[in-house]
């Protein structure tokens, strides 16, 4: 196995060695693990040993006078699995697991909140992916502990943001966070609405089309067949009249395109990008936005 990620952390008294296949993964990736207890000062007896991958992501909710919004980090258990049970862990006693688990398709990633001016920028209190490890050990004053993994786009996401800003010269829009820090926010976000998730992305066009577009939001959703589908959404919000402050009110100033990308259309027999071909496929999207057919 390579020791791309290892980290040690302390359960339960128990020193706890994680190492992973590869230091970081992909959005849908299997995770698969080597989870080391070494037993600490004391002989324990463990009624059971759980590691789990776990999603955490930023929550907003508003206060019951409405006033304002309230930040909180939503953590959810994906995949637990019991490793040992019912054992007495010795003092220096080396005891070895495996553990596997998945990744969601389009979930969140863990490099979003990396930023060190974020107001909860510890590594245990940001969103993202990590492996828990719990020790259910009685009384126990510290029975479980994380550590954060590095997840990424899938390829195929990537895939299509790099042909959009490559081939046809489309900027990332950064925007202030909906946390109201000072720092520039991030131009991508994920979703998750009634078990239906998504990444959103957020550009500026490129200068020769900045006549015709303000900006285009685009959705991206990774689907089990290994297809995209790809919602694009171009705000033409250019008429700085008041006419046009009242269209884009009502949303009359955006047009909606809808593109699913095959595996074919994404790479070719070699497996390298097409980014020319899938950037010809968004811009007769655009043409046509910009023609108004």
């Amino acid at each position: 196995m390579l020791s791309a990620l290892k980290k040690v952390i302390n359960v339960s008294g128990c020193t706890i060695t994680i190492e992973t296949e590869f230091p970081e993964f992909r959005q849908g990736d299997y995770i698969f693990c080597k989870v080391q207890v070494v037993g600490g000062e004391y002989e324990q007896h463990a009624t059971s040993i759980t590691v789990s991958l776990e999603e955490a992501y930023w929550q907003s909710r508003r206060n019951h006078d409405g006033s304002s919004h309230q930040s909180y980090l939503e953590r959810k258990k994906i995949e637990s699995k019991i490793v040992a049970s019912d054992l007495i862990i010795k003092t220096g006693e080396n005891h070895s697991f495996r553990y596997s688990g998945k990744l969601a398709q389009n979930s969140c990633l863990s490099a979003l909140d990396s930023n060190e001016n974020h107001p909860h920028h510890l590594e245990h209190h940001t969103a993202g992916w990590f492996l828990v490890v719990n020790i259910d050990v009685p009384k126990a004053k510290d029975p479980e502990e994380r550590i954060k993994i590095q997840v990424n786009l899938c390829k195929e996401v990537s895939t299509i943001l790099d042909a959009l800003k490559q081939e046809i010269g489309f900027i990332p829009a950064f925007r202030h966070s909906f946390l109201g820090l000072g720092n520039k926010g991030d131009p991508h976000s994920t979703y998750n609405l009634n078990g239906r998730r998504g990444n959103k992305f957020r550009f500026n066009p490129p200068q020769r089309l900045k006549p015709h577009l303000d900006f285009l939001d685009l959705e991206l959703v990774m689907r089990s067949d290994k297809t995209v589908q790809c919602k694009l959404v171009f705000d033409k919000t250019t008429e700085k009249s008041v006419g046009g402050f009242f269209k884009s009110l009502v949303n009359e100033d955006k047009a909606r395109k809808h593109v699913i990308f095959s595996k074919e259309d994404l790479f070719d027999e070699s497996g390298d990008p097409r980014y020319q071909h899938i950037a010809e496929i968004i811009d007769k999207e655009i043409q046509a936005v910009i023609s108004g057919s």
